[in-house]
């Protein structure tokens, strides 16, 4: 993964039902699959801009920490323009540099991108160094800023900050949002899962909740819970237009209404 505005990746093939039918076939609603299980597929072999006919080895890169200063909200005025907005600074104090005559901080985002350089020439094992520094690039990041919509009109806006887990959290809040058909609040003070390798974080469901996952399903759970994202949204009523928001008590949030003014 890495910024498509600087290297070819085979966008085509990853959407191809020919590669996507094989690799959603593997997947079970009824447990987790073994790492060991799990083989790499490869998109190049059925995108056109690629002359790969065989399936490559293909290893999975190298995992950083992620960035823990990230803040996000989301806006709407009078006349219905929504922002959704996500942004970081990525670790404590940035890059420890502040714009002068300004007063804010400047980010050090340098470590969102490979530590280690990734591009290799080999035919054997794909590695484009997607995600590798590189002048005027964009690093890999999981920011997510959301809207909604229903038949162009829309409905919701949200995000969250919390390094690899943003993406996790605003998936937990959509579900509840629209397939549970939560409140705006309840959606956001539901507890959460959120997995972005080998193992499952969780916040604090019922024991029977916890067991199922792990004896029932396979997953491998965190030692103990911890708290994941803090989601911060808007939702309107499509019936009768009324805006409702909701904060996340995990981090600091609040919700403000002002009043319309002529």
């Amino acid at each position: 993964m890495g910024d498509n505005d600087n290297l070819l990746l085979p966008v085509e093939g990853l959407l191809s039902p020919d590669y996507l039918d094989p690799r959603c076939a593997l997947i079970s609603a009824d447990a987790r699959l073994d790492d060991d299980v799990i083989i790499p597929g490869d998109p190049r072999q059925f995108d056109a801009a690629f002359a790969v006919q065989d399936d490559a080895v293909i290893t999975a890169g190298i995992e950083t920490q992620a960035g823990i200063d990230t803040t996000h909200f989301t806006v709407i005025d009078v006349n219905g323009n929504v922002v959704s907005w996500t942004s970081t600074i990525e670790g404590t104090w940035g890059s420890g540099i502040t714009v002068p005559g300004y007063g804010f901080l400047l980010n050090n985002e340098l470590t969102d991108f490979n530590f280690i350089p990734q591009a290799n020439d080999s035919a054997d094992d794909f590695k484009p160094g997607a995600n590798d520094v590189a002048p005027g690039k964009r690093p890999r990041s999981s920011m997510a800023p959301t809207l909604v919509f229903k038949d162009d009109q829309f409905i919701a806006a949200y995000g969250s900050p919390g390094g690899s887990t943003i993406i996790n959290s605003v998936v937990n809040m959509t579900v509840n949002l629209f397939d549970h058909g939560m409140t705006v609040q309840d959606a956001i003070d539901a507890p959460r899962v959120s997995t972005s390798g080998s193992s499952v974080a969780y916040e604090d469901f019922d024991a029977d909740t916890i067991t199922a996952l792990s004896d029932e399903f396979g997953h491998n759970l965190r030692d103990e819970s911890s708290v994941i994202g803090s989601v911060q949204a808007v939702v309107i009523d499509p019936t009768t237009g009324n805006v409702f928001g909701g904060a996340d008590s995990r981090r600091a949030g609040t919700v403000v209404g002002l009043p319309r003014t002529q």
